[in-house]
């Protein structure tokens, strides 16, 4: 991975803040203020002036620097590094940056629509690195499903996919105390995300060649 790349710096600024947030006394207070909170995004509920907290429209992007430990940090940062350095190759950096940001905005709207009054802070870059899953998926993969009916090739592998995903991310998700379909959300948004515009943004970086 190139470090000056756009995803070696996403990379190591995660790795950056989440190990700072790990390590420090400061772990409960970022969580909660820098974590995306469905119901404090929606005004429903407000913390104490007192409390530091990060803007509530900020942290959908804020949540994904914060990982919840040291193994699911590294899980994040290896698909983020690998999949996401051969994406960027391939529709460039600022459409890298795009989808991740994207991605992100996706997965706090999917935890959103299923939880709005979920006062659980949400953490962590597994959407985001999903993102470039489904990305590196349409990109590098060479569809093998059959077409059915109106729907082509390229369209019925993506379903496919998208299922597969969904079943790991459940697994993922099992014993998660905000709910098992609302944590899978995060990842299958993301996952989706990366499968929906990975070649729109390969087109939009190659549309003057």
């Amino acid at each position: 991975m190139n470090l000056r790349s756009a995803t070696a710096w996403i990379a190591i600024v995660t790795g950056v803040v989440s190990g700072l947030v790990l390590i420090g006394p400061w772990r409960v207070l970022a969580i909660f203020g820098g974590g995306f909170v469905p119901a404090r995004f929606l005004g429903d509920v407000a913390y104490d002036p007192g409390i530091w907290a990060l803007p509530a429209w900020l942290t959908p992007f804020s949540s994904v620097l914060i990982s919840g430990g040291f193994l699911e940090l590294f899980f994040e940062i290896a698909m983020l590094a690998f999949l996401g350095s051969q994406v960027e190759k391939v529709i460039g950096a600022r459409s890298t940056i795009l989808l991740y940001v994207g991605a992100a905005a996706s997965v706090a709207l999917a935890r959103l629509i299923l939880a709005p009054d979920s006062v659980f802070p949400f953490i962590g870059a597994l959407g985001p690195s999903a993102a470039m899953l489904g990305a590196y998926s349409m990109l590098f993969g060479e569809p093998k499903a059959s077409p059915v009916g109106p729907f082509g090739a390229r369209t019925v592998q993506a379903i496919w996919l998208s299922l597969v995903w969904a079943v790991i991310s459940l697994g993922l998700s099992i014993g998660h105390p905000a709910g098992v379909f609302v944590q899978a959300a995060g990842p299958m948004a993301g996952f989706v995300t990366g499968l929906i515009f990975a070649r729109p943004l390969l087109s939009w970086r190659w549309r003057r060649a």
